[in-house]
């Protein structure tokens, strides 16, 4: 009995100390203070003690004022509305948006007229349509076009071309493929240059080509473009031969729908380039203007214009918004001044410098430069 009290004393007295020494360690740790209500915004996980500071959505003279919840939307656009202050919601597309967002049922707008030439497939909301007011549809019909107004850049119409400078023309820009480059925008396609180190140049941009999936021979040719306007910029919208029937250049052809230098920002060329016509060696048998004409117009970098040509078997008609400046005339010598009976395809770039583009100093503070074209239509003759 008197083993058994002895132990049980023991114990009590391990037990006690146990205690003492857990209480005092514990009286010697700090309270944590803070929010302890979960929902709020600024709930702390480790606070045992409330201290009063919970904020929460909609809370007034907070960040958290206009907000419906603690991550800051005003509505999840799954059907929870926040009071008053909410201001956004499921478009008709299904896309949640703000309210006064510009790209509003964006998604699924379109032209749904399928006479229209920026017809959108899988456009649910009619919305756009554009219709060629420059065209003579009793004369031509469309055969190829692009309006731009898909989200990106359609490679069923397109090539890339991507080389380094000096390529062509002693042109100082790195041709590429990247979306800083090229891209779309406001149903515009952006060719955009900059002046930045890339691929062994100064400065990069993109040219684009429709060989192999826009070839034409004969017919209108319908460009809309704004064009950009920094000294050492040489913008173009132009053709070659598709398969050089008669060899290389400039034996097989060349037609420049325009050309623009940025140095002399009012006035835009149209031209061509053959064996016997291009600019080193004159053009003979045609009328003022030899291998090609200048044209003055003002704001060339400021507005939209359509630089057009209406090409036959027997001459190359130049247009700028339908208006006529210069013609070149098949004159039945061979294919020396006519290489013209071929097929052909669309070329836009945007060189930088060159042997044309840098007769005057590149302006480095201008970049980046952009030229933006709205569409390419192609024509046939309906009396062909």
């Amino acid at each position: 009995m008197i083993i058994i009290n002895k132990i049980f004393l023991q114990l009590s007295i391990i037990l006690i100390a146990l205690l003492f020494f857990s209480c005092s360690e514990n009286s010697n740790r700090a309270t944590v203070e803070g929010c302890t209500d979960a929902t709020a915004c600024n709930f702390i996980i480790d606070a045992k003690a409330d201290d009063g500071s919970c904020i929460y959505p909609g809370d007034e003279g907070t960040e958290f004022e206009i907000f419906c919840t603690c991550e800051g939307d005003t509505l999840d656009c799954t059907g929870l509305v926040c009071s008053d202050i909410s201001n956004v919601e499921n478009d008709s597309c299904g896309v949640c948006r703000n309210l006064t967002d510009d790209k509003w049922n964006s998604s699924c707008s379109g032209c749904m007229d399928e006479d229209a030439f920026n017809y959108d497939p899988d456009a649910t909301i009619d919305a756009n349509c554009v219709y060629d007011a420059f065209a003579d549809t009793a004369q031509w019909e469309l055969v190829w076009n692009d309006e731009f107004n898909l989200n990106y850049i359609n490679q069923s119409k397109w090539n890339y071309e991507e080389w380094g400078p000096g390529m062509v023309n002693d042109e100082l820009q790195a041709y590429t493929n990247r979306s800083i480059n090229s891209y779309i925008e406001d149903s515009c396609l952006v060719i955009r240059a900059h002046h930045e180190n890339y691929g062994g140049a100064n400065y990069t941009s993109a040219r684009m080509n429709s060989a192999g999936k826009g070839d034409f021979l004969y017919g209108k040719i319908d460009i809309k473009a704004k064009l950009p306007s920094g000294a050492g910029t040489w913008p173009a919208i132009w053709m070659l031969p598709t398969d050089w029937v008669y060899g290389g250049w400039p034996a097989s052809g060349e037609i420049d729908i325009m050309e623009h230098v940025g140095c002399n920002l009012n006035w835009v060329k149209g031209s061509i380039h053959t064996e016997d016509c291009n600019w080193k060696d004159g053009c003979p048998n045609q009328s003022a203007g030899g291998n090609g004409q200048d044209h003055y117009l003002e704001g060339v970098s400021d507005n939209f214009n359509i630089y057009s040509v209406e090409w036959t078997a027997s001459k190359i008609d130049f247009f700028i918004n339908n208006n006529h400046y210069w013609t070149f005339t098949n004159t039945g010598t061979g294919s020396g001044m006519w290489p013209f009976d071929q097929d052909f395809h669309v070329i836009l770039n945007l060189a930088i410098g060159g042997s044309w583009g840098g007769i005057c100093e590149i302006d480095n503070s201008s970049f980046p430069q952009e030229m933006k074209v709205d569409f390419v239509r192609v024509y046939k003759s309906i009396s062909e």
